[in-house]
């Protein structure tokens, strides 16, 4: 067949299958009866390379439309600033390309070398190329690089006519346009011929073995042998437990890696093993993906065996201690073997086995599965193929390992079944997974789409669920479109935020704007038809000039298909409310950040450019799910809410509130009558919300009927050009909420609460506006009320009553210390994390030591004397990774005395001790005798018993320390004082020895006692003279 048909008359039935609509019709010319006696007996796999070169894994030509027409433009001595040089250079852009043929670089290829063809127009066979003449042509061009590929070029401009050139491109491009799927094709063909090709990959076998009709393939695969894996179908969250039909199934997470099938086959010496690596569309990573897995795998899976794995190749990160994007994998496999970045690796995750062979097979087979025979596992159901994985694979965690598999079993209620799985959904996407994979445990191994319509394995991922984030951007430039419906115009956008907010009153020369993404779906033809009609007075040119682009953007080098083909002022642009997956750095665009499966959610005509979100607010919600509710938030059963036709009748709508919620919605005011003109020549703006005022409610409807019956113009979005700041105001329930937030950043307009209003309607007069009626202020206004009422919305002059005072009491911010003490943020830390640090060499790592072995406490005298015992003390502490300071600071935590000196030491640092008390943060003041005992004990030793220290305030200011604390009372002087007051912390007065201990001295003293709470005496007030503290602890009066 191949040297019978001419490549000539192949490409002309292609003009005509274009033009044919029925993808019935167009199998009918292809395979008709005069092509058949042409072709033969013979395999159609030569037609079949050309007619869907997409299938063909044999040619790779590394060569896309921008590279092919750089080669014409150099081959044909054009130069890139003439017509036709510029129509190949720029084929998707219509001010360039005014023909219909925009879009489509072989149409426009066609073209240029209408007039150019070199070729004969002779019907000869003899003068003209073969199908078997064009393959050889394609298999030298996929074989060639740069320089020897010209040539082929040269040889196809020079013997092959324009139209032959236009389908030639298309091969290669690997896009035949001609509006027939492959899988039409095949089974076409044959009726198994789909069902092979999933499980082979390979074109050429399944055109050599199904040449009848009549023999039907029976699937097998083996080591080596390309193959669609199994896939997995998307259903609704509602629905994932209905497609499982009742069987038990397994969950696992949703990586995001890149499919790969493992294949382990031993060498026929049975000494070694070959390893090889395949990808979902059956190329071989194995030389870019071996030298990094191979030798894991090896060690992991059992010698006495053949296999294929099925699993996903992932980047694991040993510091992070997370996986990295799909988009880090090609990095790491090259950096990897060269020993860059040596915390980060390629790691091979399992999770199905689909052959297994060798000699320990069949044995390995018939003890798993009682009574099973055959070889081919993929029969066997899921569960039987993961105790086989069981059995000849051994995880290596964060290498080659086994993935997270959680059974749910038939026996649980749909309910429960379902509510098991939306839990696990919302574990899985907090742990920073993509989603959740549900797998029937009984289903057998399938290849290829057969296996998605199945339904046997279902895939659960938040942006096919409404789950993910909702942005408002602005359009910054555009994209040409390819094809026939969107070539000749702009189809994808280049989006962007502001890089800080700006008041609309006021513009910047250079408006602050920068890239942030781009977006090419979510829209149908007809809205973007409306959008390019919009745009399209304002479109301007990319200026390869740094100099000659928008200053916004003149620090911004985009590569590849992020830089746009044209550009816009944000003054003419438009907003976009647009959803994704994630937000994920990005060095590509200007914010840092960027939008993961960008899709467009509305065109936000309603909106100004400049309520575009700013980079602050991107970067808060970096991480976050907001505005999306979570997977257990689906009930069993929910469907996805199908989008409204345009044309359904209004009062459908209205009777099921489809649209706009309740909430949201503008009041009727049509049939509401005119109570006077209190607030005519104001413009009010109602925002949604609860209203609460003087023990009633008020809903935002209720509202604006008030406000309109009393002569306000009541509107939903006020705008400085039509609405004036200054009669124009936002009226909130409070400063809560996304919608007030918003106005509050935009500055443009006063924010007041209902009370104003409502104080006005009843006293039947427009009162002035108090301090206490805004939510947020305008500069302007704010100077104005500055003048009038204090920093907590007291008037200057008018009394305040009852009422007033309260609202400013509960509405008043009083600066609070929020630093964080020492003690405070070690008892944060988590256990695990002190016990690792903390060892019996290092047990004062967390104290910051004062201790007392100069005679001044301020520094000034740090002068060491190495006899004085203290000096030792200090050592030991460094030693076992205390830090020892020379004068008492906010920072110390703990106050070492020497044994033989407490209470003259203690009065000279009393002072220092009383002014960090005040702050907040007191050290523990202790004895030499607690730091020998933590050296003793090799630790820092914890407070188990208790002391009675005894400080008499008014005589002789001595402190006692003395156990047991019943005798301590024989030491007193109480002829000098005239009452003691006894302080002790609720939890010592809770200990049994420390209560009895206190009533004894209460009943031996001759004066009265009291107990003391610590915190109901003013500092200062009271003579402290008995405290009951811990051991070798002294507390400071």
């Amino acid at each position: 067949m191949a040297e019978g048909l001419s490549f000539r008359s192949f490409c002309s039935l292609l003009e005509t299958v274009v033009k044919t609509s029925k993808p019935e019709a167009k199998l009918k010319l292809i395979f008709s009866p005069s092509f058949r006696k042409t072709c033969g007996s013979s395999s159609l796999y030569p037609l079949l390379r050309l007619l869907c070169p997409h299938l063909d894994r044999e040619r790779t030509y590394k060569l896309k439309e921008k590279k092919i027409a750089m080669l014409y433009v150099e081959i044909l001595g054009l130069s890139p600033t003439a017509a036709d040089g510029k129509k190949l250079l720029h084929w998707t852009d219509p001010t360039i390309v005014t023909s219909r043929a925009v879009g489509d670089f072989a149409s426009v290829l066609q073209e240029v070398m209408e007039v150019r063809s070199k070729a004969l127009s002779t019907t000869s066979h003899g003068n003209t190329y073969s199908l078997q003449d064009v393959n050889n042509i394609l298999d030298t061009l996929a074989s060639q690089e740069k320089d020897a590929q010209k040539k082929v070029f040269l040889q196809l401009i020079t013997h092959c006519t324009a139209e032959e050139q236009k389908w030639l491109m298309r091969i290669i491009v690997k896009d035949m346009k001609i509006g027939l799927r492959h899988e039409r094709v095949l089974q076409f063909m044959h009726p198994d011929a789909m069902e092979m090709f999933n499980h082979t990959n390979d074109l050429q076998k399944v055109c050599s073995e199904l040449t009848n009709s009549m023999v039907r393939y029976v699937p097998q695969i083996s080591p080596f042998q390309v193959f669609t894996p199994m896939l997995a179908k998307r259903v609704t969250f509602g629905d994932c437990t209905k497609a499982m039909n009742g069987n038990p199934f397994y969950m696992e997470p949703k990586l995001d890696g890149e499919r790969i099938t493992c294949h382990v086959k031993r060498k026929e010496d049975g000494s070694t093993r070959e390893i090889q690596l395949f990808s979902r569309n059956g190329i071989n990573y194995t030389e870019k993906y071996g030298p990094c897995i191979s030798s894991y795998v090896n060690a992991q899976v059992r010698s006495d065996v053949d296999c294929i794995l099925d699993g996903e190749m992932l980047v694991w990160d040993s510091i992070e201690f997370r996986y990295y994007p799909f988009g880090s994998l090609k990095t790491v496999a090259s950096e990897q073997p060269q020993g860059i970045n040596p915390h980060r690796w390629m790691c091979y995750v399992v999770w199905d086995v689909v052959y297994l062979g060798g000699p320990a097979a069949s044995k390995l087979i018939s003890d798993t599965c009682p009574g099973v025979s055959t070889s081919n596992i993929m029969g066997l159901p899921l569960s039987s193929r993961l105790g086989l994985l069981d059995r000849i694979f051994t995880s290596s965690p964060n290498r080659v390992m086994k993935i997270e598999q959680t059974l749910v079993p038939a026996n649980l209620s749909d309910q429960e079944r379902h509510e098991l799985v939306m839990t696990n959904v919302d574990a899985r996407l907090s742990a920073g997974y993509e989603g959740l994979i549900l797998k029937d445990a009984t289903s057998h191994y399938m290849c290829g789409e057969v296996s998605r319509k199945s339904q046997k394995w279902i895939k659960l991922k938040p942006d096919y669920e409404g789950m993910t984030q909702h942005l408002d951007v602005i359009v910054l430039g555009g994209y040409y479109g390819e094809g026939k419906r969107r070539g000749g115009a702009v189809s994808h956008f280049l989006l962007g935020v502001l890089q800080h907010s700006i008041s609309p009153t006021s513009l910047p020369d250079n408006i602050p704007v920068i890239s942030f993404c781009k977006v090419g779906t979510g829209y149908s033809l007809e809205e973007l038809d409306a959008l390019r009609t919009h745009l399209a007075p304002h479109w301007r040119p990319w200026e390869p000039n740094n100099d000659k682009r928008p200053v916004h953007f003149r620090d911004w080098s985009p590569k590849g298909d992020v830089r746009p083909d044209v550009l816009l002022e944000p003054q003419n642009s438009v907003c976009m409310e647009i959803y994704g997956f994630e937000l994920t750095y990005s060095t590509q665009f200007q914010t840092g950040l960027t939008l993961r499966f960008p899709r467009l959610k509305a065109i936000r005509y309603d909106k100004d450019w400049h309520e575009c979100l700013t980079l602050a607010q991107l970067n808060a919600l970096k991480g976050q799910q907001l505005g999306q509710k979570r997977a257990i938030d689906v009930q069993f059963g929910e469907q996805k809410q199908k989008k409204l036709k345009t044309t359904q009748p209004r009062s459908t709508l209205d009777r099921g509130h489809v649209g706009v919620s309740l909430e949201y919605s503008q009041a009727n005011i049509e049939h509401v009558a005119q109570e006077s003109k209190l607030f005519l020549g104001l413009t009010c703006s109602v925002l949604p919300g609860k209203f609460m005022t003087q023990g009633q409610s008020f809903t935002k409807q209720t509202v604006e009927q008030l406000l309109f019956a009393h002569g306000a113009t009541v509107v939903q979005n006020p705008h400085p050009k039509l609405h004036a700041p200054a009669t124009t105001f936002i009226v909130a329930a409070s400063s809560d909420g996304v919608k007030v937030q918003n106005y509050i950043k935009q500055g443009t307009y006063d924010i007041l609460k209902v009370d104003w209003f409502l104080r006005c309607v009843e006293l039947q007069s427009k009162e002035a506006w108090k301090a206490t009626d805004y939510i947020f202020t305008t500069p302007e206004t704010a100077a104005k009320l500055k003048s009038l009422y204090d920093c907590y919305g007291d008037h200057y002059t008018t009394p305040l009553n009852l009422s007033e005072l309260q609202t400013i009491l509960k509405s008043a911010h009083f600066t609070v210390n929020t630093t964080k003490s020492w003690q405070s943020q070690l008892k944060a830390m988590e256990d695990e994390v002190q016990e690792a640090i903390e060892t019996p060499v290092n047990f004062f790592w967390r104290c910051v030591i004062y201790v007392d072995e100069f005679p001044t406490i301020d520094g000034s005298d740090t002068k060491e004397d190495p006899l004085n015992p203290m000096h030792h003390v200090a050592q030991c502490i460094r030693l076992y990774g205390g830090v020892v300071v020379d004068s008492i600071k906010p920072i110390v935590s703990h106050i070492v005395l020497p044994d033989d000196n407490v209470s003259e030491r203690l009065e000279l640092i009393r002072p220092a001790i009383q002014h960090l008390r005040r702050s907040g943060k007191e050290p523990v003041v202790t004895t030499a005798k607690w730091v020998q005992a933590c050296l003793d004990d090799k630790q820092q030793n914890e407070v188990q018993t208790f002391w009675l220290s005894f400080l008499l305030c008014h005589s002789k200011q001595v402190i006692y320390s003395v156990s047991p604390p019943y005798q301590a009372y024989t030491k007193l002087n109480y002829a000098s004082i005239r009452t003691h007051w006894m302080w002790t912390d609720d939890d010592s007065f809770q200990t049994p020895m420390l209560r009895q201990a206190t009533l004894q001295l209460a009943t031996l003293s001759l004066f009265a006692w009291s107990i003391v709470p610590q915190l109901s005496l003013p500092y200062g007030q009271f003579p402290w003279d008995v405290f009951i503290c811990p051991p070798n602890q002294v507390l400071i009066a």
